[in-house]
């Protein structure tokens, strides 16, 4: 459209231009250039109409020669000669065009109007003074949400102040400018803490698919080392990676990320001490989970002699994990408890609880330090003088002496010597010089300095300080290194031993830190659901790695109440279960044992108005129990997301504490209106190995049908989702040959299956399965819709 019209104007103009040089060039004579008379009185008559009109001033000499005079008070024109005028308007042109206007455009129309750049946030309200650098404290320069620069920093600053989401956003919005590696490795981060561990995963990937075009040669181009920067961040992409697959319970992904992180150059020693320790410790419980599987398979059986030796594989997964798994020591727990060894599951309990307490937390990210210069110096070299030093006020010899022989001359110092001096005729002239060291010992020198220097950028100071006592050996006898240089290598090795003094002293200071804050965490009143709209530091109540310790926690809590409760000490076991229902409010397990409890404490108190569910026996309460239940891996204990530590260990097909196969049913179905189905898939996984016998063919048809349901959410689950399907159509054939009466329920019920089935053979390019499965639950739905059109 712009185009458009400016190719219009611009024939417009090109059109009035000639038209006026063709009048203008017509009005002259072409042979002398003269005006023609014709045209001057054309012209005058032509101003003499004007005139007459008003639409021209009259001459100059006419306005001289009769002036006008008015006075202030009156006005110029009157009413009736403005009434007669008429308003002159423009003939409408032939071909208007077209005519294009441009609307103010809003920038970014996503952001809020406080994050345009010229209205800080509100969180906080009033920011303290800082000392963090400027990348990450701000600057003084004008705020833009165009520049990605700026929204990464707006991202470094959020994430400092806890605020994970807010940080994601902005890493987000500085993305959709610009692509950069570090702004990847960050929003990897924030994901890490929002539990989101496959996006964490994808932006780890995009940054090291970064890093490694940055670094490739072009054609032609020799292969050149990488950038010291990138380094650092490519090693804490691999730890990040390394932690989301260890959340996950992928060891070997884990163990290998860990190994690329300490194969990069990215990490300083310290760094590398603990990479290597958080290695160890992950290979250590990929060696203990098997022994815990196979303790987990003997606790089931149930019988003394299975669990005798449940006992023991749980000691020795304990001491491979170095009493740092709580899973280990909860499944433990309960071993003890069925052997009736009550005091050895308190033991157990309290071991649990107190692992939990070290599990990653969400703690807020410090803010960095300066990094402190100790680089090494450049050591004084004997054999090099700058060319700008030379010959300034520096005399190269010392004095003359004229007559005797070189027997007679008087003494000089070390550095000088006497020499012939050939500029006087005298020929016993002589002069004092500097010595001019030889060929072989100015090299001597110079390889000895070097070496010392070498020395010194190891930051090592033992290396320094054996390499100082070869200098001083060397410049015994004239080819090492200049005292000066000496001075400086001491003087450098004593920084390194002094930093290291401030480093493990701050590392012990930390680490006292981190254990005095897991012995103060009060676990019931971190793990309590927080109300909507309430913030809450840490991990978040959806976090993986919180649930997974939330129901944990409860485990532990309702088997150190049983065993408590049959110690006698009812008041300390109830104290247990009140913490189960701060926790989880609707835990019926806990609310039954807990009525109990306060009716035998006051056998007064009428609890005929609680829930109905309350008023179950004792026995039918505790019913028996196993293993965990579905837990997802359990995280590692340490510092936090930021880096691996402690040991995890996956527990898989583990038992519930229910009291009986529909409670168990009804938590599996409490998880999927949760949305998880991988927990409900494992409840009804062991109610399907462990039922021999259901309550009625419905029960065990909906287990089936659900357990199709919940693989058909999870991703990579097809085969077994075909099977599932397969298992429940087999059984509804079953039952409509043993005469069940109810042909609407198995209707319905075979439809599903059928359309679940379906969807997975098209998932799995199966065109023929799929269409056969599409036409039968069509015509399962037209017989569903007779009999239920049936009076």
């Amino acid at each position: 459209l712009d185009s458009q019209n400016r190719e219009t104007i611009e024939k417009w103009e090109q059109e009035e231009k000639e038209k006026w040089e063709e009048e203008v060039y017509r009005s002259f004579d072409s042979a002398t250039g003269d005006l023609l008379e014709s045209e001057r009185r054309a012209d005058d008559l032509d101003n003499l109409d004007a005139l007459a009109d008003g639409e021209v001033q009259a001459p100059e000499e006419v306005e001289e020669a009769s002036p006008q005079v008015v006075k202030p008070e009156e006005p110029i024109w009157t009413a009736e000669e403005l009434a007669d005028t008429e308003e002159y308007v423009p003939d409408v042109r032939d071909n208007p065009g077209k005519i294009g206007l441009r609307f103010t455009e809003r920038p970014r129309p996503g952001v809020p109007v406080r994050d345009r750049g010229r209205k800080p946030a509100p969180f906080p309200k009033e920011a303290p003074k800082t000392e963090l650098p400027p990348m990450l404290a701000g600057d003084e320069r004008e705020e833009d949400e165009n520049d990605p620069v700026w929204l990464k920093d707006k991202g470094d600053q959020l994430i400092v102040r806890g605020d994970y989401t807010g940080a994601y956003n902005a890493y987000t919005e500085a993305l959709k400018l610009a692509s950069n590696a570090r702004c990847f490795a960050n929003r990897a981060l924030t994901s890490l803490y929002l539990g989101n561990f496959e996006q964490c995963l994808e932006d780890c990937n995009r940054s090291i698919q970064i890093l490694d075009f940055r670094n490739k040669p072009r054609n032609g181009e020799l292969h050149h080392s990488a950038d010291p920067e990138d380094e650092k961040v490519r090693a804490r992409v691999e730890i990040r990676m390394g932690v989301a697959f260890l959340w996950l319970g992928a060891f070997k992904k884990a163990e290998a990320h860990f190994e690329k992180a300490l194969s990069t150059e990215g990490l300083d020693a310290e760094e590398i001490k603990q990479v290597r320790q958080d290695l160890e410790r992950v290979q250590s419980a990929y060696s203990a989970l098997k022994v815990k599987d196979q303790a987990d398979q003997s606790l089931r059986q149930g019988d003394e002699e299975a669990v005798e030796k449940a006992l023991e594989l749980y000691g020795q997964a304990d001491f491979a994990t170095k009493q740092e798994c709580a899973v280990v020591m909860a499944n433990r727990c309960l071993a003890h408890l069925q052997t009736s060894q009550l005091q050895q599951c308190l033991e157990d309990a309290s071991m649990a609880l107190s692992a939990l307490k070290r599990w990653p937390v969400a703690r807020s990210i410090k803010k960095p330090k300066r990094p402190t210069r100790l680089d090494p110096p450049y050591l004084d070299d004997p054999t090099f003088v700058h060319p700008d030093k030379q010959n300034q006020g520096e005399r190269e010899w010392l004095m003359k002496h004229n007559g005797g022989n070189a027997k007679e001359l008087p003494g000089l110092p070390d550095e000088y010597e006497w020499i012939k001096d050939v500029a006087e005729k005298n020929e016993n002239a002589w002069i004092a010089v500097k010595k001019r060291m030889s060929k072989v010992t100015f090299d001597a020198i110079k390889r000895a300095t070097a070496e010392l220097q070498d020395a010194l950028y190891t930051r090592q100071p033992e290396v320094i300080r054996q390499q100082m006592e070869v200098a001083k050996d060397q410049n015994k006898v004239g080819e090492g290194p200049s005292s000066k240089a000496i001075l400086q290598a001491e003087d450098y090795a004593k920084k390194l031993e002094d930093y290291a003094k401030e480093q493990e002293a701050q590392r012990e200071h930390e680490e006292e830190e981190l254990r005095q804050e897991a012995a103060e965490l009060d676990l019931t009143e971190a793990l309590v659901p927080s109300r909507a709209g309430r913030s809450q530091a840490g991990f978040a109540s959806s976090h993986p790695l919180q649930r997974s310790r939330k129901r944990l926690f409860v485990k532990i809590l309702l088997r150190r109440a049983r065993a408590y409760e049959l110690l006698g000490q009812r008041d300390a076991s109830l104290e247990d279960l009140r913490a189960v229902l701060k926790v989880e409010p609707e835990n019926r397990e806990a609310q039954q044992r807990c009525a109990m409890l306060q009716q035998q404490l006051n056998p007064q108190e009428d609890v005929t108005e609680t829930d109905p569910a309350l008023s179950t026996s004792p026995e039918e309460t505790m019913g028996p129990e196993g293993p965990e239940g579905p837990e997802g891996p359990e995280p590692l204990t340490g510092q936090g997301p930021s880096g691996p530590s402690g040991t995890e260990l996956e527990d898989e097909d583990e038992g519930v504490d229910h009291a009986s196969t529909t409670q168990l049913i009804s938590s599996a179905a409490e998880y999927i209106q949760r949305g998880d189905y991988a927990s409900a898939l494992q409840i009804y996984s062991y109610a399907c190995r462990t039922c021999r016998s259901w309550e009625s063919p419905v029960v065990e048809l909906k287990v089936l049908s659900n357990t199709s349901l919940c693989l058909q959410n999870l991703r990579g689950r097809l085969p077994e989702l075909v099977q599932a399907c397969n298992d429940t159509l087999r059984r509804i054939r079953e039952i409509r040959e043993d005469g069940w009466q109810d042909e609407l329920f198995l209707l319905r019920i075979e439809a599903a299956c059928l359309s679940r089935r379906g969807s997975a053979y098209e998932q799995q390019r199966k065109k023929e399965e799929s269409a056969e499965d599409a036409a039968r639950v069509k015509e399962l739905l037209g017989k569903i819709a007779e009999v239920e059109a049936v009076p």
